[in-house]
This record gives C-alpha cells, structure tokens and sequence, in this order.
C-alpha cells in the first residue's frame, strides 16, 4: 500500500475531523511529492529521516516545524498499523530542537541578497524584513486585509499561528512595497505570473543566497533577523512580543542578549567598591 494512499485515508477517517486539520491539510500537500513512490510496509528510518531533512532544508523551517510534519507522519502510519495494513511502524526520526534556530544577517547582507533575488522574491523578503511576518502569512496575504490609510495590514486568527487576531502597523519600507504591488492582482498582494506564491524556498532563494554569500540561510531567518534588529536598536521586548505576534514572552527573551544596554543600570549598583579605602 503506498503511503500516499494511508494518507489519504487517514485524512478522511481522523484528520478532516480534528481542530488542526487546515494546518494538517497544508503539511499533507507539503509532504505529497516527498512521500510519493513510498509504501507503508517498505518505508524505512532512513527515508523518513530523508524527508525530515528536505522539509528543513527546502521549507526553511525551525526543527520543530519538522518535528510536526514528522508526527503528522508517525500518525499516519499508526493508523495504517492499526488497520492492519502493515505490521511495523517505523522508528520516526525528530530533529533536535534545542533551544531554537536563531540566526540574523546585517542590514548590509539584507540589502545584498535583495539585489540578488528575482522580484516577487524581493518584494516578499523586503516586507518581511518590514514587519516580522511569518511566511504563511506574507504568502496569504489578501488585499482586503490592508488598510493602507491607516498604515496597517491585519492577520484574521485562524491564520496566526497564535490563534489571535493582530494588527501589525506599517513603516515606511512596508509601505513602500505594499505601493510596489498595487494594480498586480486584485485579492493577492504578492503573486508571481498571474498566481498567489505558495513557496518561497525555491531554487531562486537559494541561489540568490549563494550569490549573496548568504548560503545558509533560510526564509524564517528574515524573522529572526527583523527581530534582532529591532532589540538592538532598543525596541522594549515587552513591544517587541505584541508586534511580532508571539503568544508568550519567552519566545522573545530568545533575542535579549543582543541588548545587554538595559542592565548596565543594575551592573553599576556594585560598582565603586575597589576604590575604596578599607
């Protein structure tokens, strides 16, 4: 039995039924083409750890984004276990999460793979590096979600990965490439030959990257890296968490070593003790 055909059976009898399944659905259309020619009786450690790595690699995604992926898969083969369609499950190899991929580029290396990448390419990493969005939400994003009079685009909260509505406001790179797209398309802001652009780990990205001699980067660095600029040029966290969308602070506190300037108050409360006189 192929695994596409337990996949869709699965999708059918469990995964069209729970909370997750738009979020289930997208991950099934991502992992279509990389499980394709796989059975459930021949799938082997090694080919899913084969898979794991194409989803880091081609997707641009942290390792516990493709730790989900790889227990939409475990969940799938449970299924085909259980319906006796095969008699092992393999082990599912996970990605060691850690504390989380963090890596940042400087505004001079932004402006350089700029130049490099084609233009629906650039216009969409440009407005990242404006806003902080993640990808799902710049590829989705519909023009009735722009208020360009009030200097602010919305995320409804069925596509924040928070599960809660934002507003994120505009600066003036932002806007500049909200004006760029106008009159392209009339639902979709960023589209590429008349179509929405669903991917953005292309052979483009990476080439452009190589180009650039930004080779080990990946789409979501462009967050991490709008982040980091905006610690180090003294954004609060506290600010930083609410427009950057996260539900929780600790996911903030991830950047404040890049602004160590806020203790130095705390630092010079011990200070002057070595000069004087005992």
């Amino acid at each position: 039995m192929s695994l596409k055909a337990a996949a869709a059976a699965w999708w059918d009898a469990v995964g069209k039924h729970k909370r997750s399944k738009e979020d289930d659905l997208l991950k099934l259309r991502v992992l279509a083409p990389m499980i394709d020619g796989k059975t459930i009786q021949t799938i082997s450690p090694d080919q899913l750890r084969d898979i794991r790595n194409e989803i880091l690699r081609a997707r641009g995604v942290t390792e516990a984004t493709a730790n989900r992926y790889m227990a939409l898969l475990s969940a799938i083969l449970r299924y085909a276990n259980k319906q006796g369609w095969t008699d092992k499950i393999p082990s599912i190899p996970k990605a060691s999460e850690g504390s989380g991929r963090i890596r940042w580029i400087s505004q001079e290396d932004a402006r350089r793979l700029l130049k490099e990448l084609p233009t629906h390419l650039r216009r969409m990493a440009a407005f990242t590096l404006a806003t902080g969005l993640r990808r799902h939400n710049v590829t989705h994003l519909r023009w009735r979600f722009v208020d360009l009079d009030r200097r602010v685009i919305y995320v409804d909260a069925s596509e924040a990965k928070s599960k809660r509505a934002l507003g994120i406001p505009l600066n003036a790179e932002a806007l500049a490439v909200l004006h760029e797209c106008r009159g392209d398309d009339p639902e979709w802001v960023f589209v590429y030959n008349g179509q929405p652009v669903t991917r953005t780990g292309t052979a483009a990205w990476y080439k452009a990257c190589a180009r650039a001699g930004l080779p080990d980067l990946h789409w979501h660095d462009l967050r991490h890296t709008w982040a980091s600029w905006h610690v180090m040029s003294g954004t609060p966290l506290q600010v930083l968490k609410e427009l950057g969308g996260w539900a929780s602070l600790e996911m903030v506190l991830r950047y404040a070593h890049l602004a160590p300037e806020h203790l130095s108050p705390a630092a010079r409360n011990i200070e002057g003790w070595s000069r004087k006189r005992s």
